[in-house]
């Protein structure tokens, strides 16, 4: 006991009156085997906000003199923490949880309850030089958000939240493992990290799973699966004690189809991405312009290497923004992406497309398939700036696309050089009309330049 209560007097700075009345006698226990229990430091003073509770666990390791004399590992329960007020992080810890179910029965597992109260500040915030090395890992995080209308195509808007979990100016690595996201407005925002690892990341967002800014490193961001964890759940004990119908779920799809992005990629320097999958959404990737602030020089994505990216009922799979200054720059192993309108099955999102270029870029690209298109497979609209698409081949399922709907659009881009798009194989299936799509529309003016097709009666030409 005396050993915590000079933990507590020196490194919490908590007064003696506090040390003798409010600290139980489990804080014993706080530290086995250097890890550390900080639901064996709640203090009465708390009430129900967890949050100041695994603080005094941080702090135990952040203000000790000697870092080396314990292992920053906070461990937390299997239950369920509510989250008023923020966590903060200034140096390298790892806080794991045991793991979650996926129904969100909420007594299965470890689960941070990010209540309104603390919509306006992250939940957690690791910041700083001292914060590199930082694990999050084993944890699942849900948030108030408002019912949605019983009516369908009823207009329905979250609660607006600051970022579940904030990195800030750490200018080197942080890892994120096995983490689920169900039901969150904003998931991950990492602005000035560098050497971001994100692996095994679960989720249904409204806004952003995982939003990376102003990083010069190698991020690496792998096994990504963004879906209904949130609409999909049929437990009875669901956050909310209740079970969406489907004009619910319609509603909320809505919103996600018009405002969600799954994975936003500002100024970062060679990223990694592979086994990335999202449903339902604005964009799987969008590709964004980070502005100069203070010492970090803005910019945008280039050289990206992405393996498998799959995009399911999605508007966009890969959307390069209008906010683009130059060319982004990219190589994609695979690119899979239906447009079908998740909140409508059998009819397509209005102007989809599977690569949305409202910026410029230069992309590489292995094997394409896209299917209930209603835009253009490939939509370019920047007239300032040209692309230019290496692909290598591309199977197009037009069979539920309007005749209207062509392989690309291309405008004309600048004075000095055209669009173009070099697709080394390209089949089809024709489209509603009975008719093989067209390569390009009436309004395009640019270079498509094709080596063999093959029409649905497989004849090659």
């Amino acid at each position: 006991m005396k050993k915590f209560l000079l933990l507590c007097g020196v490194v919490l700075g908590c007064p003696l009156s506090v040390q003798a009345q409010e600290v139980s006698e489990a804080a014993r226990v706080a530290v086995v085997h250097d890890v550390i229990f900080p639901d064996d430091l709640k203090l009465a003073g708390d009430g129900m906000d967890d949050a100041p509770t695994i603080q005094r666990a941080v702090s135990m390791i952040c203000n000790a003199r000697d870092h080396r004399s314990m292992a920053g590992i906070i461990q937390l329960q299997a239950r369920v923490y509510e989250i008023d007020s923020t966590v903060d992080v200034p140096c390298a810890v790892t806080i794991r949880g045991t793991g979650w179910q996926e129904q969100m029965p909420l007594s299965a597992g470890t689960w941070l309850h990010i209540t309104s109260k603390g919509a306006g500040s992250p939940a957690i915030h690791v910041h700083g030089r001292e914060a590199r090395g930082t694990v999050i890992r084993d944890i699942a995080l849900y948030q108030d958000h408002p019912a949605p209308s019983s009516v369908a195509r009823t207009a329905w808007k979250p609660t607006e939240y600051a970022p579940a979990i904030l990195f800030s100016r750490i200018d080197g690595g942080v890892f994120l493992n096995h983490l689920l996201f169900a039901g969150i407005y904003g998931g991950v925002y990492a602005d000035g990290v560098g050497r971001f690892e994100a692996n095994g990341i679960y989720g249904e967002f409204y806004r952003y799973g995982i939003s990376i800014h102003h990083s010069y490193d190698v991020d690496r961001i792998y096994d990504v699966h963004g879906w209904g964890y949130y609409t999909q759940s049929n437990t009875k004990s669901h956050p909310q004690n209740m079970l969406l119908t489907r004009e619910q779920v319609g509603n909320i799809q809505d919103w996600k189809t018009e405002n969600e992005n799954l994975i936003i990629l500002g100024r970062a320097d060679t990223p990694f991405l592979d086994n990335i999958f999202g449903l339902g959404t604005h964009s799987v990737l969008q590709l964004t312009q980070d502005s100069n602030v203070g010492d970090y020089i803005g910019g945008h994505p280039s050289k990206i290497h992405s393996g498998k990216l799959s995009c399911d009922q999605s508007k966009y799979c890969l959307w390069v923004d209008n906010t683009t200054r130059g060319q982004v720059t990219g190589l994609f192993s695979q690119l899979d992406w239906q447009g079908e309108d998740s909140a409508r099955l059998g009819k397509n999102i209005p102007d989809n497309a599977a690569i949305q270029l409202d910026g410029s870029a230069q992309l590489q690209i292995g094997d394409m398939f896209v299917q209930n298109v209603s835009g253009a497979a490939i939509n370019m609209t920047n007239t300032s700036q040209c692309s230019n698409l290496m692909i290598h081949s591309m199977f197009g399922g037009f069979n539920q696309s309007p005749p209207s709907a062509p392989v690309a659009h291309m405008p004309a881009c600048d004075r000095k050089g055209y669009n173009e798009i070099q697709l080394d194989a390209f089949t089809a299936v024709n489209n509603s009309g009975g008719k093989w799509p067209a390569f390009v529309d009436s309004g395009s003016v640019g270079h498509f330049l094709l080596s063999t097709y093959t029409e649905e009666n497989r004849h090659t030409r």
